[in-house]
């Protein structure tokens, strides 16, 4: 309820409902404490749902950082009967930081330096293509001035993480970048119903959104987000499968036509290096013929 009195509130410009939606939120976050502390296995997947819920739409990144944590904990705690769980294809055992420095520790023992340069290589490749790939997409997403808006603060984003990337962030800092994500999925959600319409930009557009989550979730590991970057990598193989049922598409903007491989390289080659570092499970080798090498 909180969220669609925040949607509508957006579209409305009503101070009711944006009042409304902070009296929800209020209410879900105190039933929340009270969930968590009488959790166990009867009531995880709610106590999960409504923390994922409240992670779209957090008041801050202070607010977002406690959420996710939380979040964190609840998975680890459900480890046991994890297999019996509704969100069981989504839950990973062990944080992607974990899985990270046990799969790249095995590569040299020797060198604990090789972990974070093996990362650095991937985002080195996947941070420029990333940008360029949302610079092509921007160039035919200018008739709709919200998904074009969100492209550009996207390509802005991978531009900061590029910059910087290699002298490293604090937590705080981490959580302030990725904040907007969960504003901008409320802000921008009412121009994914074109998704529906068969809109193949606004698809590419949400598979590029999705693939930025993923550069994200590799280039601050410590960040445990398992869950969402799960999810996320399989709304990009789904949108890819989508796609390759349209061979061409015809770019109005541009006067010229666009391909499957074109559109969903970026997003493809961001799941193809989140499976490289963390032994990602999804079968997706019947969805994009290339992987990045390293």
């Amino acid at each position: 309820m909180a969220l669609s009195a925040e949607r509508l509130a957006l579209v409305t410009r009503s101070v009711e409902a944006l009042e409304d939606s902070a009296r929800y939120k209020s209410l879900a976050l105190n039933g929340l404490h009270k969930a968590i502390h009488s959790f166990s296995k009867e009531n995880a997947d709610a106590v999960l749902c409504a923390s994922i819920c409240l992670g779209y739409h957090p008041s801050n990144w202070r607010g977002l950082m406690a959420i996710m944590h939380g979040i964190s904990t609840i998975t680890r705690q459900m480890r046991p009967w994890a297999g019996e769980s509704g969100f069981s294809s989504y839950l990973d055992q062990r944080s992607p930081h974990n899985q990270f420095e046990e799969h790249t520790s095995s590569r040299n023992e020797a060198d604990p330096t090789q972990a974070v340069g093996y990362r650095n290589t991937l985002l080195e490749m996947l941070l420029p293509q990333g940008i360029k790939s949302l610079n092509q997409l921007a160039s035919s997403a200018q008739s709709d001035t919200n998904i074009s808006a969100m492209i550009r603060q996207l390509r802005d984003i991978l531009r900061l993480v590029y910059e910087r990337h290699s002298s490293g962030w604090s937590v705080a800092e981490q959580y302030q970048l990725i904040y907007p994500f969960s504003s901008w999925m409320t802000k921008y959600s009412i121009s994914f119903i074109s998704i529906s319409e068969g809109d193949i930009f606004v698809l590419t557009t949400l598979a590029h959104f999705f693939a930025v989550v993923v550069t994200l979730a590799i280039a601050f590991p410590a960040i445990d987000i398992p869950l969402f970057v799960s999810i996320r990598i399989k709304g990009i193989i789904e949108a890819s499968h989508i796609l390759r049922g349209t061979p061409e598409i015809f770019c109005d903007i541009c006067g010229t036509f666009h391909y499957h491989n074109e559109l969903m390289d970026y997003p493809l080659n961001t799941v193809h290096a989140h499976r490289k570092l963390w032994g990602n499970k999804l079968d997706i080798a019947t969805v994009h013929q290339d992987s990045i090498d390293v």
